[in-house]
């Protein structure tokens, strides 16, 4: 009875994954993982989905299903499977991180003829090149005849050569429902090779060693970016079908690797017309949705390792945040530069803070109408000292510190040594950045610095003439420069309409972790007070 009921539980985990490329509990990190390891949904990929067919080339008849799909967002999981037997299954699964590498999940299945299911999974990933899971299945169960029999598959995989090859080895065991026996039986173990030789193009091949199931398992998988179409064959010594082919067809959010290289060249363009904050703010139901310096700095990030992104347009008139965030955005920019790939800087107008975030493009183009206004930094400071005399105001402050200066625009008419000292190191700070910046990217000397701060203002003839820009353009000619640069064929896209990456590599989160914490906004007098939204 346990050797039918091994069986029927290995052909049933064979059935469900074999037309994926994460078939090992050690290696699943999308939506197969609501049945396959719950615990890589701890991963949490953005959406994705897999949906399943068999092939009824097969001399079983008795085990298999009609059709499923299977879905993930972040780390919850769902799904849903109908079986030849009229039995209609739902799933529904969820991943936590538990840090250290370590991820948890569980997923619980529901029929509704009675049947009801609790799996466990744990997930190890604590290196880039080592991974294994465990797949607790029938934790808890309750069916028509009785609880299912537990099921356990463990599996440990190993990157020897990076993200292309992969090779794993899961073994099985059964035993009685749980607190009703503690005997186990041996199912046999699976040794599996995932190859991707070619990009989009995905080989797999395995050997089954249960008694029951042994044979060769043969698969592979075309990639078209954000889909891919997959198809599973299990054989015998006898080359016959021992279980169910499969076929799948996986849609996702993120991209995949692609078998089909598009010819046109794609160039992104980046603009700053989103508020942009250093800490996350709520969800508003109105207004713009705020960006945070984070996602914005990983979105560049990403354009570097795309392989699909020939170049950037950078909107740099757009930007009107502070230096800080500034040279954030210039050392991600930097590193897409640095992949090889083009940035086209196209300014309406700009002050220095502009004009030195487009001189880390390779070409900068200034509107035909519009002028660049180089000065140089400086400080303005108001003095109500005298007015305040006059009006017989006396502005009490306590201070203390040197350099605790801000009362003194009140209680002084001119600047105190201290505060002299203060602005004039942020303003140096402040001038050898945006300097610096221009210097570097337009191969300036300081000598042809000087010359640009004591025109001051620039109009685009004059600064084409006097070597700011590369050359001037009208406001409906953007794609057309980009055109005349990278060819007729060339395609321009917005930013965030880029889909994202998918990431192949297995990171590690183990290891010392630096905690981030956002404190933004003004200093106030008094106790926080709880906000009804949430936060202080």
């Amino acid at each position: 009875m346990k050797k039918s009921i091994l069986g029927f539980f290995t052909l049933i985990t064979v059935g469900f994954g074999q037309f994926v490329p994460n078939i090992s509990v050690a290696t699943v990190d999308d939506a197969n993982a609501t049945l396959i390891n719950s615990a890589g949904l701890g991963l949490s990929r953005d959406f994705n989905m897999w949906i399943t067919q068999p092939t009824h080339w097969t001399k079983l008849d008795s085990i298999t299903y009609d059709f499923g799909f299977y879905g993930q967002e972040g780390i919850s999981g769902f799904g849903f499977t109908h079986m030849q037997n009229g039995r209609d299954l739902l799933h529904s699964g969820s991943g936590k991180h538990l840090g250290g590498g370590f991820y948890l999940g569980n997923t619980s299945h529901f029929s509704s003829d009675g049947y009801e299911a609790i799996d466990m999974g744990l997930l190890y990933r604590g290196h880039s090149w080592f991974s294994a899971g465990l797949q607790w299945k029938n934790l808890w169960s309750r069916d028509r005849g009785g609880r299912q029999d537990q099921q356990f598959q463990i599996g440990v995989a190993l990157r020897p050569f990076g993200n292309r090859l992969t090779v794993a080895y899961d073994h099985r065991f059964s035993s009685g429902p749980y607190g009703e026996s503690s005997d186990f039986l041996d199912g046999g173990g699976i040794a599996l090779v995932q190859a991707e030789v070619i990009n989009g193009i995905k080989l797999f091949a395995g050997y089954d060693l249960g008694e029951m199931t042994k044979g060769v398992q043969v698969g592979i998988s075309l990639g078209f970016g954000q889909m891919s179409v997959e198809t599973f064959h299990n054989f015998d010594s006898n080359s016959d079908y021992v279980s169910p082919s499969l076929t799948g067809y996986f849609i996702s959010k993120e991209k995949r690797r692609t078998v089909i290289k598009s010819k046109k060249p794609t160039f992104v363009e980046l603009g700053f017309e989103q508020p942009m904050s250093d800490s996350p703010s709520p969800k508003a139901f109105f207004g713009p949705k705020t960006l945070t310096l984070r996602e914005l700095v990983n979105e560049i990030n990403d354009l570097a390792k795309n392989p699909d992104v020939d170049g950037v347009v950078l909107r740099a008139d757009h930007y009107g945040s502070g230096a800080g965030m500034l040279q954030e955005l210039v050392n991600a920019l930097r590193k897409v530069k640095a992949s090889g790939k083009i940035i086209l800087a196209f300014l309406d107008s700009g002050s220095d803070q502009q004009y030195a975030l487009a001189c880390i493009a390779d070409s900068i183009y200034l509107n035909s109408g519009g002028a660049l206004a180089v000065t140089g930094s400086a400080f303005g400071i108001g003095f109500y000292k005298g007015l305040f005399d006059k009006l017989g105001i006396d502005a009490q402050f306590y201070r203390r510190g040197d350099y605790k200066t801000a009362a003194e625009t009140f209680t002084r008419k001119e600047l105190t040594e201290t505060s002299r000292e203060a602005y004039k190191a942020v303003l140096h700070d402040l001038q050898e950045f945006y300097s610096g910046m221009m210097k570097h990217g337009r191969g300036w000397t300081d000598e042809k610095l000087n010359e640009v701060y004591d025109e001051l203002i620039f109009t685009a003839q004059m600064a084409l003439e006097a070597g700011l820009i590369d050359g001037i353009y009208h406001p409906d000619e953007i794609e057309k420069k980009v055109k005349d640069i990278a060819g007729d064929e060339a395609v321009l896209v917005k930013f965030h309409k880029q889909p994202k990456q998918w990431e192949y590599d297995w990171e590690s989160p183990a290891g010392p972790k630096i905690a981030l914490i956002y404190a933004e906004g003004p200093i106030q007098p008094g106790k926080s007070q709880p906000s009804p939204f949430g936060g202080n």
